[in-house]
């Protein structure tokens, strides 16, 4: 959501002020509790603000609407940088990514190495991209867990028998559709399942 049309925007949140006020408090057992009082007075405080605009504007439903949107990104915002900064023991080994990686080159401009990835394969296009990215994660000892995009067809088989060929051991989201539904249907096959075959000639 593009929040350039809020008014007055750090009169809501002042997002880099607040950082800077987390960013100073010591590291004790309140740490948490500091940090949680600061993040629910800006919260209390940007909702009055709000609050305010509307009474001011009482037909402006949709700029008040946003500006609570803005309000709530930017405090996620602050909370996941002191999460993940200053809770969080080494937190680069507990992040993974999924929708921004389509090939080797999305991995290599991360922030960070990973240890391990997402990989849904309809996303990186040609089987040769994939497979380099296979190969580039075998090679860097990063491991992947498989992911589906509501697949139909031949495609669903595909990815279950990529994920039972390059990480069986991983905790992969590709489970037949049956497994999908509220209620599991009768007569589908009890897990461990076997791997698929859905590239090439069958025997």
């Amino acid at each position: 959501m593009n929040f350039l049309d809020v008014e007055n925007r750090r009169a809501i949140i002042d997002r880099r002020a607040l950082a800077d006020r987390i960013g100073g408090l010591r590291a004790s057992k309140k740490l948490n509790g500091e940090a949680a009082a600061i993040l629910r007075g800006a919260l209390e405080y940007g909702r009055a603000e709000i609050a305010k605009r509307l009474t001011e504007a009482p037909g402006n439903g949709r700029a008040a609407a946003q500006a609570t949107a803005f309000l709530h990104d930017q405090l996620v915002r602050l909370a996941y940088d002191f999460v993940t900064e200053r809770v969080l023991e080494r937190p680069h080994d507990r992040i993974t990514w999924d929708a921004p990686i389509h090939s080797v080159d999305d991995v290599l401009a991360l922030p960070f190495a990973p240890r391990v990835l997402n990989v849904k394969p309809s996303r990186f296009g040609p089987l040769r991209r994939l497979f380099e990215f296979y190969e580039w994660c075998d090679a860097n000892d990063v491991s992947m867990y498989g992911g589906g995009q509501f697949e139909l067809g031949i495609g669903r088989v595909q990815i279950q028998e990529l994920a039972s060929l390059f990480h069986a051991d991983m905790p992969n989201d590709v489970a037949p559709p049956a497994f999908n539904a509220p209620e599991i249907p009768q007569g589908v096959q009890e897990p461990p399942l076997p791997p698929p075959q859905a590239f090439g000639t069958k025997p």
